[in-house]
């Protein structure tokens, strides 16, 4: 027995010191073999797709287990880009005390972005003290650490007898200037802790400075941090940067930019918290939204533990602010933030874009946050006669106290409009007028509405409803709406009182909106004339505003005709500040419009029916038959609401030629006849200004105050059917067929063209004619049959005669070819043909004319 346990204990030993021969010599014989060394670069790159070179590799293990590793160097690149280079180091670990007892390195460089997707999963680490102690002794010559959210460049990197010495360079994203670490200053190693002396950092040409105790074997801390002229811009960016660090969703500190202005710190850290004070001076920023600058002397706050105060007094744009701010519980899950802000907004607060004040808004802002949740109440008290106006809404009620007050909840990507108010004040009662709620989602970092409830108690002043009270001017509405931002429907009713659009006076107007149809119907006046409409349109306001049908009636309509002056703006009410509406988003399929009676002047259209449609702002339309002149018209065109200009072709058939020309050129008893025509109207500025082309034709037709005009000879004054063989007031004798054309701009009628014919006579009729002052200037071009009737005398004096003696023809024919030529052909050779020119100057209606007659030969 005895003898077996000798043969186990030598087998024993020799195992022993066979495997301690084995690690002390073996094992680094193995490991610094180029072709394990090999091996193992190929299973690296196999498992990683790191190219990895080692050189210079020597493993040296002493007889007590100290474990002397010199490497050369460690190059290791991932798709031809470094990740890891390591250049001349060493490291020293006692296998028998566990201790990494030394580590030096002439340079270092890490890719941690890269270097970082191939780490292993981390483990939940094991509950434990930490031995300062055993920190090695660190000789690093040069390191680098690069990263997308930092670089690091440090050197002389040391740890000798427990007194750490760093210098490094800290470059980073969120901060314009380099961070300098250990210019002066070290961290050493004392009683199993971890402390700075007067450890500094530089930040620009700001100094911080950390004294105390960092870490010790239980994670305690007590330390002070202090500093002078810290830049507030690079304190905000770091801050912002921490911020998200723990929770990537919007900031409030998002809310600003533009920081400049300077810190002082001088703080107390340790496990009960923070204590002392940080004090920003001269301190400035900007709203990000409206660019509005902030700006104040001084804010401190004051840390006490678990709790932060501060107070201070500056200015918010023009206007002077006062805030508080409270913190408590800071540190914990439990930390929360409330706020306050008050101003109050005076007329010289032009900040905020379309925004302009009457008087006084006393303005009061309280925000909390807490668990992630910010809660914000606004609060606006208006004084009587104060108001708020906004792309020209106004809150109105102005002989009242007034209050808008909200309370928005931002929970995630959420922002809750828990409750929106306007109140007034009779006899400090509070009466809320309107109110809702609504709800907006953050998409691509937006926060987009989905919905607005709005609710009245009784009616409220449209001017509060925002984008609407931008189209119309005063009066009030009632209702309970909901408006669908997701689906641009509105559902619920509305109904409007003693508002004006445009030139309409709304007195009623009723709107049901649900499915996919808004009806709505409505009646008032229209430029003081009564109205009435009713109309269907689609429950869709994404981007136009879509009516199926529309019908309206009009009683009365006066087209003006004195041109459209642009007078000085005069002072405008607030309720005055009106946007155009943009009329170019709306369609409307089928539009109906009966109108009663339409007069400009003394053209008078009744029973008028308009059926057409509106598109891009044009109103394409067609106008039934109506009776006219005793006659027929009928007519299509268009209406340009852009620029309120129309083309319009008329069409008359059977027309009274004298009621007609009465009622449009004011001409009196000038022509008779039955007339067909066709006229093309072209007007603008709503038919204040007119160009008219008109063909027409007359069977049968006369001017029976032709043969009346006077012409003086030797002192008397005779009329053309004295000295012709005509009688050119006789209907019967003088029927003939009349046709031309002729222009209009405005009261002028120019561009005169008209022929008349019948067997014996025919003429050409040119010139101008005054429609107002019925001034004219004709030249009329004649020719008539020589084979009349004969012997013709005027005072026993044969016309022969006079026409020979007094008139002495002119010879000019050749002159007043072209003329002649439009004169129409009549039964008779040119031979028994007379020819005359006579030329009409004066008011024809009212026989104040000069009448030129020249036979032409």
């Amino acid at each position: 027995m005895k003898k077996i346990l000798k043969i186990t204990l030598y087998i024993i030993t020799l195992s022993v010191v066979l495997l301690y021969l084995g690690i002390v010599f073996l094992l680094p014989a193995i490991i610094n073999n180029q072709s394990v060394i090999n091996k193992a670069e190929a299973l690296i790159y196999k498992k990683t797709g790191i190219e990895t070179t080692i050189k210079g590799l020597n493993l040296k293990i002493s007889p007590c287990f100290n474990f002397a590793l010199n490497i050369e160097n460690v190059n290791a690149k991932y798709k031809n880009s470094p990740v890891l280079d390591i250049e001349k180091a060493f490291l020293n670990y006692e296998l028998l005390h566990n201790q990494l007892t030394k580590i030096s390195a002439k340079t270092i460089y890490i890719d941690g972005d890269k270097l970082k997707q191939f780490s292993p999963k981390t483990h939940k680490k094991k509950k434990g003290n930490f031995e300062l102690k055993k920190i090695p002794e660190t000789n690093i010559q040069g390191l680098t650490y690069k990263s997308e959210g930092v670089n690091i460049y440090a050197q002389n990197i040391s740890n000798e007898n427990g007194a750490i010495k760093i210098k490094a360079d800290v470059k980073t994203p969120y901060l314009k200037e380099v961070l300098k670490i250990g210019d002066s200053g070290i961290l050493k190693i004392e009683e199993n802790k971890l402390k700075a002396n007067r450890l500094e950092i530089k930040l620009g040409n700001s100094q911080l400075f950390i004294n105390g105790d960092l870490f010790d074997k239980e994670k305690n801390y007590n330390f002070d941090l202090k500093g002078e002229k810290l830049p507030l811009s690079e304190i905000m960016s770091a801050l912002l940067h921490f911020q998200k660090s723990q929770d990537p969703t919007k900031k409030f500190i998002e809310n600003f930019k533009d920081f400049t202005g300077s810190v002082k710190i001088d703080l107390n850290i340790n496990k009960n918290g923070i204590f002392g004070k940080c004090v920003a001076n001269n301190f400035s920023a900007k709203a990000v939204k409206f660019d509005i600058p902030l700006q104040t002397k001084e804010i401190a706050f004051d840390f006490k533990g678990n709790y932060i105060e501060s107070a201070s007094q500056g200015t918010i744009g023009p206007e002077k602010f006062t805030h508080k701010l409270m913190v408590t519980d800071l540190g914990t899950e439990n930390k929360e933030v409330v706020g306050t802000l008050d101003t109050t907004l005076t007329k010289a607060f032009t900040n905020v874009p379309n925004l302009k004040i009457k008087n006084t808004a006393k303005a009061n802002i309280v925000y909390k946050i807490k668990s992630k949740k910010i809660n914000i109440f606004y609060d606006v008290e208006l004084s009587p006669q104060s108001d708020l106006i906004y792309n020209s809404s106004y809150l109105g009620l102005r002989n009242y106290k007034r209050k808008i007050h909200a309370h928005t909840l931002k929970d995630g990507q959420n922002l809750y409009l828990k409750e929106f108010k306007y109140s007034y004040f009779n006899s400090n009662k509070e009466n809320t007028i309107v109110k809702g709620d609504g709800l907006f989602i953050r998409i691509n970092d937006k926060f987009t509405p989905q919905y607005i409830n709005c609710r009245t108690n009784g009616y409220a002043p449209i001017s509060v409803t925002g984008s609407f009270g931008e189209k119309v001017r005063g009066g009030e509405f009632s209702g309970n709406l909901k408006y669908d931002y997701t689906k641009d429907k509105i559902t619920g009713t509305f109904d409007i009182r003693n508002t004006r659009y445009k030139a309409f006076k709304i007195e009623n107007a009723h709107v049901n909106a649900k499915n996919d149809i808004v009806n709505i119907t409505s009646n008032g006046l229209f430029k003081g004339e009564k109205y009435s409409a009713e109309m269907n349109v689609k429950n869709d306001f994404s981007d136009e505003l879509l009516i199926y049908n529309l019908k309206m009636f009009l009683d009365k309509l006066f087209l003006e005709t004195t041109p459209h002056k642009h007078k000085k703006p005069l002072k405008m009410r607030p309720e005055e500040f009106t946007k155009r509406v943009n009329d170019s988003k709306i369609t409307i399929n089928n539009w109906e419009i009966l109108v009663n009676k339409i007069q400009r002047e003394t053209i008078v259209l009744e029973n008028v029916k308009l059926i057409g449609s509106l598109k891009n702002r044009i109103f394409n339309f067609n106008m039934k038959e109506l009776n006219f002149a005793d006659g027929i018209i009928k007519a299509k065109g268009i209406y340009n609401f852009a620029n309120n200009s129309s083309n319009i072709i008329f069409e008359a058939e059977n027309i009274n030629s004298d009621k007609a020309a009465n009622m449009m050129l004011n001409l009196n008893n000038q022509i008779e006849g039955t007339a067909n025509a066709k006229v093309n109207l072209d007007a603008k500025d709503m038919f204040r200004q007119l160009d008219i082309h008109s063909d027409f034709e007359i069977k049968e037709g006369f001017f029976p105050k032709l043969g009346d005009a006077e012409f003086m000879m030797k002192n008397s004054k005779y009329k053309l059917s004295e000295i012709t063989n005509y009688d050119l007031s006789q209907k019967d004798e003088m029927k003939a067929d009349i046709k031309g054309s002729f222009d209009v701009h405005n009261t002028e009628l120019k561009n005169v063209d008209i022929t008349s014919s019948c067997p014996d006579s025919a003429a050409f009729l040119e010139g101008k004619y005054e429609i107002k002052k019925q001034y004219a200037d004709l030249e009329l071009f004649w020719k008539y049959s020589k084979n009349s009737p004969k012997g013709v005398k005027i005072f026993y004096v044969p016309l022969s005669f006079i026409l020979k003696v007094v008139f002495r023809p002119e010879n000019s024919k050749d002159i007043y070819k072209s003329k002649f030529s439009k004169v129409p052909e009549i039964n008779v050779d040119e031979k028994n043909t007379s020819f005359y020119r006579i030329k009409l100057n004066g008011d024809i209606n009212n026989n104040k004319i000069d009448v030129v007659l020249k036979e032409v030969k």
